[in-house]
């Protein structure tokens, strides 16, 4: 071992070792990065800052509707863990809307990576309710659009699931 020492191997060896560490070190920060569900850029984000004008136009359209959606996301069931989205929408005198149809997309703000298209089924008059599946209380996002003729309402709103369960 001495001879080795005094050879002086030992400097490159130590050279080679801090840059292996350094890429053991690279590669899990690297691995954690793309794991971990809780960072995620918004989905088709280029083509939804090309069609911003359109996007914006439609919710103008939306918003002189006079709408409003109430949305809740349940507890969770005991059984099975899963969640419901239900939405109740009304027209500005307070009546409740016609849907022809409503669709959403809901993501639990600690998890963006998961993100749930959810469509949601007419349960009455003005509501409407979808399978949003197994997820964790707290804050959740839900972007909506619903269909009612040749109306198209969009929300984005945040809520809080319900506590309980599993």
């Amino acid at each position: 071992m001495k001879k080795f020492l005094e050879s002086g191997r030992i400097w490159p060896m130590i050279v080679v070792g801090i840059l292996g560490v350094s890429w053991v070190v690279c590669g899990i920060t690297v691995y954690a990065a793309l794991s971990d569900s809780s960072h995620a850029i918004e989905d088709d984000y280029y083509e939804r800052a090309v069609s911003w004008d359109e996007t914006m136009a439609a919710r103008r359209a939306s918003e002189a509707l006079g709408w409003t959606a109430e949305v809740a996301v349940s507890a969770a069931d005991p059984h099975t863990g899963k969640r419901w989205l239900t939405v109740s929408i009304v027209d500005a005198s307070g009546a409740p809307v016609s849907l022809d149809g409503a669709e959403a997309v809901a993501f639990h703000h600690a998890r963006r990576g998961e993100a749930r298209a959810v469509t949601l089924r007419s349960t009455g008059t003005g509501t409407a309710a979808g399978e949003l599946g197994v997820g964790a209380d707290g804050l959740w996002q839900v972007r909506l659009r619903a269909l009612s003729g040749d109306d198209v309402f969009l929300d984005s709103q945040d809520v809080w699931s319900e506590e309980g369960g599993a």
